[in-house]
């Protein structure tokens, strides 16, 4: 499945860790970009694929979920960590209840079998990781030993949602950056 990434240069939806540069971290993210240079650089890293941004956001304008988060935060004061809380919850359980088109599952299968392993990490990639103003690094989530194409899926989406953890909308309010631009990218290794 290819897709046009926000840089306009065609990717597929799932690419080799090994692919994915700094200059791409528009479909690639912070941390796949990084890992990426570093395979380049001939350091080992574990065998893995990148499931692209546009992958992400695909899924995001498919189940119109962009606008249910502006709504549902239109007048969360962030400063009320149970406040924010309660809504980044709603928010995070609705994404996961939706489902990943069968195109995109069946691409994301298909790398997960030519992985020499069973067990993997699901890690998110975002594209607000290591930016000039500020890091997003270590505020999505990571998902280790997982294994099997239920488990994998649900924790791709997982990392999707992560997205709108508390403490990743409190960032990004702090730092003025509106929530439908990050996007990411999640790396399964």
């Amino acid at each position: 499945m290819i897709i046009e990434a926000s840089n306009a240069q065609a990717v597929e939806t799932c690419m080799p860790l090994s692919v994915a540069l700094k200059r791409d971290i528009a479909w690639a993210g912070g941390k796949a970009a990084n890992l990426g240079e570093m395979i380049n650089a001939g350091i080992p890293v574990p065998d893995g694929f990148v499931v692209a941004t546009s992958a992400y956001r695909a899924f995001m304008i498919e189940h119109d979920l962009d606008e249910m988060a502006r709504e549902a935060l239109t007048g969360v004061d962030i400063q009320d960590s149970v406040e924010l809380a309660s809504s980044a919850s709603d928010i995070r359980q609705r994404i996961v209840s939706k489902n990943i088109s069968p195109d995109l599952a069946s691409d994301i299968l298909q790398k997960y079998t030519s992985l020499e392993k069973g067990l993997v990490a699901v890690r998110s990639s975002a594209t607000a990781e290591d930016m000039d103003n500020g890091s997003f690094a270590g505020q999505q989530d990571t998902y280790l030993n997982v294994e099997g194409a239920v488990e994998l899926i649900g924790a791709v989406r997982d990392c999707w949602a992560s997205v709108f953890e508390a403490r990743a909308i409190f960032y990004r309010e702090e730092q003025g950056i509106d929530h439908s631009e990050v996007d990411i990218a999640v790396v399964v290794q």
